[in-house]
């Protein structure tokens, strides 16, 4: 698409671009164009990419900017913005000489504050790549001060923006109140971030929310319109496993097996599961405890732990260990205070149900993929959930086909890509735009909501089968 045909009709959909786009990328309430009356071929979208790390790295956000940035490419041609600072490129180099919690609170807060030095030479690419969209992942601070529309171009593109929170969304949660704060972050840097998000997402063109709890979060928290943030579920990190067999209901000759899947023991719940796995013995149920990624202290180990360490899944040998562990599991236990969490995702595709927390938006939907329990819950009501898969246990089976099973009509009103359905894809198209001077403008952007499809979900893992 050029400049010249925004606002103008298209030959093949009669309709402005921005529908031809919608209907072309899988927007649901605009079909897709008959080719066979006119072949003419789509023009594929151009998007800068943006993220304050680069996507050529795997395991930053938990390999989830890497396969964004992978899905999108399949169905538009992507151009990756720089992370360089520009004049303030010193400052970046001296924060990553800092140590890992250092840099974690210091380069976000130091870019909103350097902000239109960094953006300035980010806004003159822009302009002179004729983008359609500009799309950040994670990193919320790489879009301040990016001003579409500096006078190189016709038109401004779109600004999109995906994460599975925002700063202030998780520090009000339960999940980061759960951490504390000093006096100096709620009273003094917390108001300067609320107001930099409120700038920031008041100038979006779309917000795509993993969870429904991020999207009626953010629409409270920044006064979002209407049209800004709707619920896209991200999926699993990994290819379509296929339906996978259940393992040996446990009996006196099969054990049950629990799976904790993270790199940190703590934060994912590790010593929780490691309690419910007692609990169970205590209870004469031969349960074991297999863990992937982290590696659990000593006082959290013994005959029943087994320790498979951190798995490279583009590795075949490891990437089969890691398959094996999540087809042998009974359950993902992991009673983690998160945002989202990839690995519920991955063991729904594999129709291996979770036990986790209620909390933030764990991607587990209770009864279906899984069962949530409130905040707080001691490994005595895990212990309950650890009960059921039994050989009598008609009720476990309906679960594990639940688990995989995407919902036909998820709560979005969107209809649902079968599993491993490659055909289906998401897309991001140039509308009406606003400006961007006034949040509260009331010119109509979006119209629709994207399929859940396989562009901003991980590869072609069903996405709706992480939803709440």
């Amino acid at each position: 698409m050029t400049d010249r045909n925004v606002g103008s009709f298209h030959a093949i959909a009669q309709k402005p671009v921005h529908f031809r786009l919608l209907a072309d990328l899988g927007f649901p309430g605009y079909p897709a164009p008959d080719r066979t009356r006119n072949p003419e071929p789509m023009t594929r979208l151009k998007i800068a990419y943006l993220c304050d790390v680069s996507p050529e790295h795997v395991h930053p956000y938990s390999g989830g900017n890497a396969r964004i940035f992978q899905a999108l490419s399949r169905h538009a041609d992507l151009t990756v913005l720089p992370q360089h600072w520009g004049p303030a490129e010193p400052v970046r180099r001296a924060i990553y000489r800092l140590s890992d919690a250092a840099q974690l609170r210091l380069r976000w807060r130091m870019h909103l504050l350097l902000a239109r030095l960094i953006a300035a030479p980010q806004n003159r690419r822009i302009a002179r790549g004729g983008f359609d969209a500009v799309f950040c992942a994670y990193s919320f601070q790489s879009m301040s001060r990016i001003a579409a529309g500096t006078g190189l171009s016709l038109a401004a593109p779109m600004l999109v923006f995906t994460s599975d929170a925002t700063p202030t969304v998780y520090k009000r949660s339960e999940i980061g109140q759960s951490f504390g704060s000093s006096w100096v972050a709620r009273h003094l840097l917390d108001p300067l971030t609320l107001r930099a998000e409120r700038r920031i997402f008041g100038g979006l063109d779309l917000m795509l929310c993993p969870s429904d709890w991020l999207k009626h979060e953010a629409e409270a928290l920044y006064d979002l319109p209407g049209d800004v943030a709707h619920t896209l579920p991200w999926g699993a990190n990994i290819d379509d496993p296929g339906p996978q067999p259940a393992p040996p209901p446990p009996g006196p000759d099969a054990p049950l097996n629990l799976l904790v899947v993270g790199r940190d023991w703590f934060a994912k719940g590790g010593p929780m599961a490691f309690d419910t796995m007692k609990a169970l013995r205590a209870r004469g149920v031969d349960a074991r405890l297999t863990v992937i990624g982290a590696q659990p202290p000593a006082f959290h180990l013994n005959d029943h732990v087994t320790v498979l360490g951190p798995l490279d899944r583009s590795q075949p040998d490891q990437a089969a260990r890691f398959d094996a562990a999540l087809s042998q599991a009974h359950f993902l236990m992991q009673p983690s205070f998160e945002s989202y969490g990839f690995a519920f995702c991955e063991a729904a595709a594999f129709g291996l149900p979770s036990l986790c927390l209620d909390v933030g938006g764990v991607p587990v939907r209770e009864g279906i993929s899984g069962h949530k329990l409130p905040a707080g819950s001691r490994p005595r009501g895990f212990r309950r959930g650890g009960d059921a898969p039994s050989g009598r246990s008609a009720g476990y089976a309906r679960l594990r086909a639940s688990a995989r099973a995407p919902s036909r009509r998820p709560s979005t009103g969107m209809p649902g890509p079968g599993p491993g359905n490659r055909s289906h894809r998401r897309g991001l198209s140039r509308g009406p735009h606003r400006n961007r001077s006034s949040p509260s403008s009331s010119i109509p952007r979006w119209r629709g909501l994207p399929r859940t499809v396989a562009a901003i979900t991980a590869r072609s893992v069903p996405s709706d089968i992480c939803r709440k």
